[in-house]
C-alpha cells in the first residue's frame, strides 16, 4: 500500500498490466479461462475475490517446494510462473475457482503471493527487502526479532543455530508435543513472516492509531473499509487484506494465520481501539481455535470496566474447557494452555524424537 500511495498502481487496475512488464523469459498473465474479458484487479486479489485457487497446492509434495533449516532457493517469479503458466511445473485446470472474478470469495494464499510479486515488478526489487525497508522499520519491528528469512535469525544467533531464536514449530499428537522442523516455502509472503508478539503489536498499533509512520490514514481507512463493490467481499465482511469477525459482541478487525506448526492471531476492536495479538507454535485445530478466543475473550475484557471479575470467571471457563476435552484437545490441564497458547520455551514442549517433517 505504500506503492499505491507513491501513485504506483491503482486499485481497480488490471494486474496483466504490470505482470506483462516482467522479463519475457518468466513473463505470464493470468486470466479466468471461463471470463477472459473481465480483467483481475489489485483489489480482487486484496480482497480474494479474484477467482484464483489453492486447490492445486495440495497436490504439490512437499519436498519440491520446502525446504527445511533454510530460505528456499525458489523466486517468487518462479513459483508463480509454474503455477499459472500451461509450461509450469505446477500448473493446473483447478488454478481458478468457477466463480467470475469480483463475484465470489475463496481466500487464496497464491492470490496474496502474487500481490508481493507485483510489488517486486513496481518496485525493481525483491519483496522481502521493500517490505522491510517501507513498512517493518517504519512501524518499529526490530532488526533482531523480525525477518522474512530463517537465515537472517542464524546471523543474528550468537551460537549460529535457529533453537535459541525462533520457536520450534509443534503439533500435539499421541499426548505429547512433538516437533516439525524449522522451514520454508516459495510463497513465503502469505505466512513466512517470523516476529516476536511485541513486534508485531508495534506494527498493529501503527494501523490502530491511523497508519502512523507506515500509511496514511486515508490507505487505513481504505484497507478497513468492507469492499461493497465486490459482492464475495461485501458478504465476507472484507477489507483490503484484513477483515472483520465477531467475538462475543465485538466486531474486530485483523487477521490470524496458521501453517504446520503454527497458530496467530491478530485482531482490535475499532469502537474501544484495544488489540490482542496471540502467537503459538502450536498447531490449530477447531478446539484450538475456540480455546484462543476464550482467551481473546479475556483479553478485551481486561481492558474494560469490572474487567478483573469477569476475567477469573472466563478464565476458570477456558481451563475447564482444556481439562474436560483434554482427550480430543491439543492440551491437557492448566499449566499446558498457559504454555501452548502464550509461548512459552518450545524446547520445554517438544519431544526429542525424530521431526515430523517429511520433506
Amino acid at each position: 500500500m505504500r506503492l499505491y500511495e507513491q501513485g504506483k498502481f491503482k486499485l481497480d487496475d488490471d494486474i496483466n498490466t504490470y505482470l506483462l512488464q516482467a522479463p519475457q523469459s518468466a513473463r505470464f498473465t493470468v486470466r479466468h479461462p471461463r471470463f477472459e474479458g473481465v480483467p483481475i484487479t489489485f483489489r480482487m486479489l486484496m480482497t480474494h475475490t479474484s477467482s484464483i485457487s489453492d486447490d492445486p497446492m495440495w497436490d504439490i509434495p512437499l519436498k519440491k517446494i520446502y525446504t527445511r533449516d533454510g530460505d528456499s532457493n525458489i523466486s517468487l517469479r518462479q513459483f508463480l510462473f509454474d503455477y499459472f503458466h500451461p509450461n509450469g511445473a505446477h500448473y493446473s485446470k483447478r488454478r481458478f475457482t468457477k466463480s467470475r472474478p469480483g463475484r465470489g470469495y475463496e481466500y487464496s494464499n497464491v492470490g496474496a503471493t502474487l500481490v508481493a510479486y507485483l510489488v517486486e515488478i513496481l518496485s525493481g526489487r525483491d519483496f522481502a527487502e521493500v517490505s522491510e525497508e517501507l513498512t517493518l522499520r517504519p512501524a518499529g519491528m526490530s532488526e533482531n526479532g523480525t525477518s522474512w528469512n530463517l537465515e537472517h535469525f542464524i546471523e543474528k544467533s550468537s551460537s549460529g543455530s535457529l533453537s535459541d531464536s525462533v520457536a520450534m514449530p509443534t503439533v500435539w499428537k499421541r499426548r505429547k508435543y512433538r516437533a516439525y522442523c524449522h522451514y520454508t516455502f516459495p510463497d513465503y509472503p502469505d505466512g513466512g513472516l517470523r516476529a516476536t508478539a511485541t513486534d508485531l503489536a508495534r506494527f498493529m498499533l501503527n494501523f490502530m492509531q491511523g497508519g502512523g509512520a507506515m500509511l496514511k490514514e486515508s490507505t487505513v481507512k481504505e484497507m478497513m473499509r468492507v469492499q461493497n463493490e465486490l459482492p464475495g467481499a461485501a458478504k465476507e465482511d472484507q477489507g483490503l487484506m484484513w477483515y472483520y469477525k465477531k467475538l462475543g459482541s465485538r466486531r474486530l478487525i485483523g487477521h490470524n494465520g496458521g501453517e504446520m506448526g503454527t497458530t496467530t492471531d491478530m485482531f482490535f476492536d475499532p469502537e474501544t481501539n484495544v488489540g490482542v495479538i496471540l502467537l503459538s507454535n502450536g498447531e490449530g485445530n477447531r478446539k484450538y481455535d475456540k480455546a484462543f478466543d476464550k482467551i481473546e475473550t479475556i483479553l478485551f475484557n481486561y481492558f474494560t470496566p469490572k474487567g478483573r471479575r469477569r476475567i477469573l470467571e472466563l478464565e476458570t471457563d477456558v481451563f475447564k474447557l482444556a481439562v474436560s476435552e483434554k482427550e480430543s484437545s491439543q492440551v491437557s490441564d492448566r499449566r499446558a494452555l498457559q504454555r501452548a497458547l502464550l509461548q512459552s520455551k518450545a524446547s520445554r514442549l517438544v519431544v526429542r524424537q525424530k521431526d515430523l517433517c517429511r520433506f
